[in-house]
């Protein structure tokens, strides 16, 4: 991949096919298009440099493993029109905020895990070494 460091994926694509971008370390940002549907297995595995990744209106399918070794990666983002997903502060959720799908590992600081999150994804916070968690329950 060169050095390229910002990569968009059009809305022309549907699809990021398994380890497509694995071992691209001088990637640091990732856009894809609202035409993604789907995101491969370590799509962006071992993106060291990798620091923030936004998903488009038709992602539906995201595991952690498709960010395996993106130690650096502090935010996810996603647009609103997307239907499964959402974001808050970086972190990713199902689109109505009750599971929390992943937290990225680079994301430092104190994290309240919001009100109305009844679940925590498997690997959602895998590799976090920075994370301060706090959980409450509202009455």
């Amino acid at each position: 991949m060169g050095s390229t460091s910002d990569l968009t994926l059009g809305n022309g694509l549907t699809a990021v096919s398994t380890y497509a971008f694995s071992g691209c370390v001088n990637l640091r940002s990732v856009v894809l298009g609202d035409g993604i549907a789907d995101l491969g297995a370590y799509a962006f595995q071992g993106c060291t440099r990798l620091t923030n990744i936004t998903f488009g209106a038709a992602l539906n399918t995201f595991e952690a493993s498709a960010v395996e070794g993106a130690t650096n990666l502090e935010s996810i983002a996603v647009v609103a029109a997307n239907p499964h997903y959402s974001s808050a502060d970086g972190v990713l959720f199902n689109k109505a905020q009750t599971i929390l799908m992943f937290y990225p590992p680079a994301k430092t600081g104190a994290y309240v895990v919001p009100d109305g999150v009844v679940s925590i994804a498997g690997s959602a916070a895998r590799n976090c070494k920075k994370m301060l968690v706090r959980y409450t329950r509202s009455k």
